[in-house]
């Protein structure tokens, strides 16, 4: 398999770190979904192949940055999240398709719960009110992450997939 670059995955996290600054104008960064991880755990688990952690590194740093988190907390989540879903690749190619979204379905909501159990443990900071509903807006937001990671996976192996 001919792998074209991966500068489109890097755009696509970059977009999206983007999107989630511009979305902590309205609310806070803990109480929003992490939208970055999802879509890496979306390329994680369907297309292994791909480089991630030479853009999930500087991803997180900025994370950290524009969050006010600790230098370090993304990078942590982002490899537990990695542990997490570390048994699913070898099942995923023999899942049915509605049991890998029901997965990725409840990967992202634990992730959510991930976090707020690290910044607690970490900082020793509680959960804001609200941050539940952090993990049921990481739902309504899959489909369209999916067709985005979709996109970029498409122009990175470009016909392969």
């Amino acid at each position: 398999m001919r792998m074209r670059s991966s500068y489109p995955v890097g755009l696509l996290f970059v977009l999206l770190w983007a999107l989630m600054v511009g979305a902590d104008f309205y609310a806070s960064w803990f109480v929003l979904p992490d939208v970055v991880v999802i879509v890496a755990l979306y390329f994680f688990l369907f297309v292994p192949q791909l480089p991630l952690w030479r853009w999930l590194l500087p991803i997180s740093l900025l994370m950290d940055v524009a969050s006010t988190a600790p230098f370090g907390f993304h990078a942590l989540f982002y490899a537990l999240a990695a542990l997490m879903s570390l048994p699913f690749p070898g099942v995923w190619r023999m899942a049915a398709p509605a049991v890998s979204v029901l997965v990725l379905c409840l990967l992202a909501f634990a992730l959510q719960v991930l976090r707020c159990l690290m910044l607690f443990a970490w900082q020793g900071v509680p959960a804001p009110p609200g941050w539940l509903w952090g993990g049921a807006l990481a739902l309504f937001c899959l489909p369209f992450l999916r067709w985005l990671a979709d996109r970029a996976v498409r122009r990175v192996l470009g016909d392969y997939v």
